[in-house]
């Protein structure tokens, strides 16, 4: 394992196994630094193709193609708009109904996945990264006008930094980017974009994922494994 992780520039996946019920749900965290890049972790070796599918998300969203809700934000914004319909319905009596795909994940072919990856129409040939910076105003700083004082700007608002990714043939600004649907809080917030926009072919940003995906190595209580079942 030690010998395909380090030939690969990638760290084996830990384990961990969350209680559920009378069984339990295997989590697995890829934080750990790579062989021959200690700044660099596989979570972050496969930021690009992270980048590539939020964007494949954000388009099957706005299309109405896939699937209704991703996360917990889509969740509570439908929940709220139900609400809210629901009140205006005089509070009918509700019932509901929930479903599950028994072990989803293990299911999944790992060759079958990459070759969609790969084949597919709903990914681009080459995407767009771009870098900006949020700031947003602290709140929680007061300032008495008799004692005001000249301060730098950084002490009065927090900032963060992110990475959006937009379809190769494209270019559009950044007002227009994140005025679509994303999973960002850009509300009230100074945004600039801080960088070139870079530019990644589909081929290069898979490859790693499609590595990952049929070769996952993982350490549990000090043992070495292999997943040859499901994708991780």
């Amino acid at each position: 394992m030690r010998a395909q992780c380090e030939s690969h520039n990638f760290a084996p996946a830990k384990l961990r196994l969350i209680p559920k019920g009378d069984t339990f749900r295997p989590i697995m965290t890829f934080n750990r630094k790579l062989p021959h890049n200690r700044n660099l972790t596989t979570n972050r070796k496969l930021g690009s193709a992270h980048l590539m599918l939020k964007n494949l998300k954000s388009k099957m969203h706005s299309s109405g193609f896939g699937f209704a809700v991703f996360n917990y934000d889509d969740i509570m914004r439908r929940y709220e708009q139900f609400v809210e319909r629901w009140k205006q319905a005089a509070q009918p009596e509700l019932y509901f109904v929930t479903m599950d795909i028994e072990k989803c994940y293990d299911s999944v072919d790992s060759r079958k996945l990459c070759e969609f990856l790969r084949r597919t129409d709903l990914l681009d040939r080459e995407y767009y990264v771009l870098g900006c910076i949020t700031l947003k105003r602290r709140n929680n700083v007061l300032t008495e006008k008799e004692t005001l004082t000249k301060e730098p700007i950084r002490n009065h608002f927090r900032h963060k930094f992110h990475k959006l990714c937009v379809e190769g043939g494209q270019y559009p600004t950044l007002t227009e980017v994140v005025g679509e649907e994303n999973d960002f809080n850009f509300k009230r917030s100074l945004l600039v974009e801080y960088e070139t926009r870079k530019k990644l072919f589909k081929r290069d940003v898979l490859a790693p994922l499609d590595y990952i995906i049929q070769n996952n190595y993982i350490t549990f209580n000090k043992k070495q494994f292999r997943q040859t079942k499901g994708i991780p």
